[in-house]
């Protein structure tokens, strides 16, 4: 099933975009037939799920490709929606096989089992055990959606704190999550695509600059016109936001060069702002600043589109010369001011407002 979401247009009624919740389809009431005959009339289920099929259960969900045979109360502890859709007269009102309800809905049966089971299993499933389990983006990603459509909150909660390592919004110093491109997340740069597509749809407003901004600076652009794949469904980022990451390229790669410039100022004027009077030899740590100046030239960082962050993982690389201690703090703290600047212009940038978000 192909995904797109290019068609969204921005005005005064932008509330109105996906964050709905998909309208839940259910079988219409059906007249009251002897059992037998029902069991003919009635569409046949889908294949039973091997684990959660419990005999015991008083409500079959019906979804595509897997039927569930579940406890109404389960299902009403953990979804609001799920509560009014199993409640004793809307049970009532549906087809009855062997007795039972069934409830059919139009999710994909294995995403609507990850949710389910992660229900049923509570504070024993992976999906709370951040630190000891890894979820893939993939998995996340679907039951995210899946448990938004039931609003089954403490799903949703778990995988806002799991992305918000990746796209951190309380520090400047941390533009780049310690977490985002590392295994252990399980979130990669490409992925900043979908996680937007994510924000969108929960309002995860204080997210969207930083998420925006990572598919601002990815090296190839690719994805940014034909989107990421996760199986069959390909995720496009909307028209908006794609026009509002291909501006900002330009935008942030300018101040990236600003930032470099303070590098290229350090050390080839001798008067300067930065070079602190407490530096012993300041013609030697001038000449090492020059040398990473030019160095910086021939690994063309200098074209570098990361904004903000880009300039200390080249300063901290291995094998890196540096200046006195005195020198490489004013450099430093020079560079956090520049990226301080640069952080506060995101919200800007990708017309996100509040930002930076009060914590």
């Amino acid at each position: 099933m192909l995904i797109s979401t290019r068609s969204r247009a921005r005005s005064d009624d932008d509330g109105a975009r996906a964050n709905k919740r998909p309208k839940l389809e259910v079988a219409p009431a059906q007249a009251a037939p002897a059992e037998a005959e029902e069991a003919d009339a009635q569409p046949a289920l889908p294949q039973r799920h091997p684990v959660l099929w419990f005999d015991e259960g008083n409500v079959i969900v019906a979804a595509c490709g897997r039927s569930f045979r579940l406890h109404s109360g389960v299902l009403a502890h953990h979804s609001d929606v799920f509560k009014e859709l199993t409640s004793a007269p809307a049970l009532a009102a549906l087809e009855k096989l062997a007795g039972c309800a069934v409830l059919r809905v139009e999710d994909e049966g294995e995403v609507l089992a990850q949710l389910l089971q992660i229900m049923y299993d509570g504070g024993k499933s992976r999906w709370f055990r951040a630190e000891e389990e890894l979820v893939s983006f993939a998995e996340l990603r679907s039951v995210s959606i899946i448990a938004h459509k039931y609003a089954v909150q403490e799903v949703l909660d778990v995988a806002k704190a799991k992305l918000s390592r990746c796209y951190p919004s309380d520090s400047f110093k941390s533009l780049n999550g310690p977490a985002l491109g590392q295994p252990e997340s399980g979130v990669h740069y490409r992925d900043s695509i979908a996680v937007v597509q994510l924000c969108r749809l929960m309002e995860w407003t204080e997210m969207l600059p930083t998420a925006l901004y990572q598919c601002a600076t990815l090296p190839d652009i690719t994805p940014l016109i034909d989107g990421v794949r996760y199986g069959e469904e390909l995720v496009l980022l909307d028209d908006v936001d794609t026009a509002l990451c291909l501006e900002a390229r330009d935008q942030l790669a300018a101040e990236y060069r600003r930032t470099l410039k303070i590098l290229f100022d350090f050390g080839l004027m001798e008067t300067n702002s930065i070079q602190p009077a407490s530096c012993m030899k300041p013609a030697k740590c001038r000449t090492v600043l020059a040398r990473l100046a030019s160095n910086a030239l021939v690994a063309d960082t200098w074209l570098c589109v990361t904004g903000a962050d880009g300039i200390d993982t080249f300063l901290n690389s291995d094998g890196i010369e540096q200046p006195c201690t005195d020198c490489w703090e004013a450099l430093m703290h020079a560079v956090d001011q520049r990226a301080k600047e640069v952080w506060d212009q995101l919200g800007e940038i990708f017309q996100v407002k509040p930002w930076p978000p009060s914590h």
